[in-house]
């Protein structure tokens, strides 16, 4: 059977998130915080996003993360077209950057992604080895370049495909976080993540 391209898979499940309810929503973020409170290995420095325009939700993660004292980093997208990540540490030290997405307000210090061991990944579709499907514009796929530490994607259960298209410049997932289970994608990847659930 041949694997529908990325364009289709990428408006068909963009269709399919918008029609999720407010209820359908909040359901999956509290699935996903819970998921993801009891299987990740705790970690002083992670790196997040702020959910926007329907992707898997963060708010309850992002608020017990920053309650907790851990140092959040999330991205900020520079005029050329360059993701950087920077620490907060309140909600308020958020602003709304390109297309609307809530970043890091500018005086918030960019970090190395070296001193990020965890990365956690908005995608449109993924697959069960990794592969990721984006907005197509390549921001995540260039910042993961050389990338060292841990890829966590996070998903709505429907998301997650058996196979999509990937190209040479597609940078792939350790694991994937739905509100339902865990998927595993790398042998070496997420150890302490255990086996898909």
């Amino acid at each position: 059977m041949e694997v529908p391209s990325k364009e289709a898979l990428r408006r068909a499940l963009l269709e399919k998130r918008a029609r999720l309810s407010e209820n359908e929503r909040a359901s999956a973020g509290d699935g996903l915080a819970k998921r993801f409170f009891s299987e990740v290995p705790p970690v002083a420095d992670i790196g997040l996003y702020a959910s926007f325009r329907g992707e898997a939700p963060t708010e309850g993660i992002l608020r017990r993360l920053l309650r907790e004292g851990r140092r959040v980093y999330l991205p900020r997208l520079r005029e050329a077209g360059v993701l950087e990540f920077a620490a907060i540490e309140a909600e308020g030290d958020l602003e709304a950057g390109p297309f609307g997405i809530p970043q890091p307000k500018a005086a918030r210090a960019a970090a190395p992604l070296e001193r990020i061991p965890l990365l956690l990944i908005p995608g449109v579709a993924f697959d069960l080895h990794g592969g990721r499907i984006g907005w197509g514009k390549g921001y995540y796929d260039s910042a993961l370049q050389g990338y060292q530490g841990r890829r966590l994607a996070l998903a709505y259960d429907f998301q997650v495909i058996d196979e999509i298209p990937v190209g040479d410049r597609d940078e792939a997932m350790d694991a994937i976080l739905t509100e339902r289970r865990t998927i595993v994608c790398r042998k070496d990847g997420l150890s302490a993540f255990g086996r898909e659930t």
